[in-house]
């Protein structure tokens, strides 16, 4: 194998797949990226068997040929070059790395042992721009639980309509739901409505996927799914199980609602947060509707107090909702627009929800926070 490219686009395909490797003591070239010149091109492949991807790279080949060899030597190797284009040769036992200034070679892994990339089959479910997935899911993805207790909870479940899919993460305290319409969906009623993607691979979707600005396919079997486009093949196992109901839980009917300016709301929930609790994390929102007031207060015997007022616009009663402050930022920064409404269903002890305000009959997005119940 030997290739001529550029350095920037050989380093962003590195960096955005060095997180998916994962090697362990019986399989060493699970660390490893499998360079594969052919037709033209580079393709990169990594894998972890539970994830696979390929990104595909343009280059002169000079000549053909594959070579696998760490991905986080040669990813820092890389990024640290000056130069703007790079040779990349197999020899025997590694890969040499050349430029003007530099001349360096990596010891190899066996190509042998490289791990087949699944296929899925041409069973296309729809079609959509691959940055548009990557931000449905990074909109969603702060509400996914951190632990691996529940695999179905630290994970983004895509349900399909006949209009759209739905992208939905929840860790029991706070749920995010974004929705995508406009698509052309293929109906065969004996094709799976719905999957859940494990977290690692919905977070590997929003780096690779962000890059991607032309349509995508996706595809779905029975325990793996897919989503390929003409630079970009990513397969992966599905989480089996059922997700909950998560529509169920979303309230019908508020008593109370606001419209507020997005940045004024981050920044008093940042200044206040700076007061809450360690161990609670609790800061106070109360809303005045006869004052078009939003008043954010948080205290603690550590550090003292602090509170905020912000001018509003309420419809409704009043309303006091004692909030996790971390869940409550991650709430607003993940609604994309400059104002938002913010929904009480009664006066205390019940979710809030928060939603862009948008010009559509409804919003695409919406995020429902728990409150901390307090007497």
């Amino acid at each position: 194998m030997k290739v001529i490219l550029l350095k920037n686009y050989l380093s962003e395909a590195l960096n955005s797949l060095v997180k998916i490797t994962r090697p362990t003591s019986s399989l060493a070239v699970l660390s490893g990226v499998c360079l594969d010149a052919k037709d033209g091109n580079l393709t990169l492949k990594v894998t972890n068997l539970e994830i696979g991807v390929r990104l595909v790279v343009g280059a002169s080949v000079e000549k053909e040929g594959k070579v696998v060899v760490p991905i986080k030597v040669l990813a820092s190797i890389i990024d640290g070059l000056q130069e703007r284009k790079i040779d990349l040769e197999a020899e025997k036992g590694g890969l040499k790395i050349k430029t003007k200034a530099v001349s360096t070679k990596i010891k190899g892994l066996e190509v042998e042992d490289f791990p087949i990339i699944p296929k899925v089959k041409e069973n296309k479910i729809f079609s959509m721009n691959g940055a548009e997935i990557a931000k449905a899911i990074d909109q969603v993805s702060p509400a996914m639980a951190v632990s691996n207790m529940r695999p179905d909870l630290a994970s983004v479940y895509l349900s399909i309509g006949e209009r759209g899919v739905r992208f939905v993460a929840t860790d029991g305290f706070r749920l995010a739901e974004k929705k995508l319409t406009g698509l052309k969906i293929k109906n065969n009623k004996n094709q799976a409505r719905s999957i859940i993607i494990p977290g690692q691979t919905a977070n590997e979707m929003v780096s690779i996927l962000s890059q991607v600005e032309k349509r995508v396919d996706f595809f779905i079997e029975e325990s793996q799914f897919a989503v390929k486009g003409e630079s970009v093949y990513l397969v992966s196992r599905i989480v089996d199980g059922n997700y909950p109901d998560y529509k169920q839980i979303i309230p019908k009917k508020f008593k109370t609602s606001c419209e507020v300016d997005k940045e004024k709301l981050l920044n008093s929930v940042k200044l206040v947060s700076l007061f809450a609790a360690r161990d609670t994390n609790d800061v106070v929102a109360r809303l005045d509707g006869a004052r078009n007031e939003l008043k954010v207060k948080a205290d603690s015997k550590e550090v003292g107090s602090g509170s905020q007022t912000i001018s509003v616009k309420a419809q409704g009663e009043k309303a006091k909702l004692v909030l996790n402050h971390r869940y409550l930022t991650d709430g607003i920064n993940c609604a994309k627009s400059d104002k938002l409404i913010l929904r009480f269903v009664d006066k205390q002890n019940s979710p809030l929800l928060i939603e862009p305000k948008t010009e559509k009959s409804k919003p695409d997005f919406l995020y429902l926070l728990s409150p901390i119940k307090k007497d």
